[in-house]
């Protein structure tokens, strides 16, 4: 799967960022899907997740249950404000 990292800027281009990612998701989490970005081989370093909902990274994070709790937080600020989803560190 194909999907567009919202973070990407190309006018100040951070290392390893690029506008596009694909490959397949380690799981889907309420709606969310969840890709492995890089990891380490240490279990003191979780590896970098990127959180994708329609297509769109709208989160990173550190490990797999950073991630799942990043979208649990995006979900109980939405249900609560009502505010429309935007990409979030």
């Amino acid at each position: 799967m194909k999907y567009r990292n919202a973070f990407y800027n190309p006018q100040h281009p951070a290392p390893c960022s690029q506008e596009f990612y694909e490959g397949e998701p380690k799981e889907e989490y309420k709606g969310y899907l969840i890709f492995e970005l890089w990891k380490f081989d240490r279990p003191s370093h979780p590896g970098m997740y990127h959180i994708v909902k329609d297509g769109v990274c709208v989160g990173m994070n550190a490990g797999l249950n950073g991630a799942r709790s990043r979208i649990d937080s995006i979900n109980f600020r939405v249900s609560v404000t009502g505010e429309r989803l935007n990409p979030v560190f």
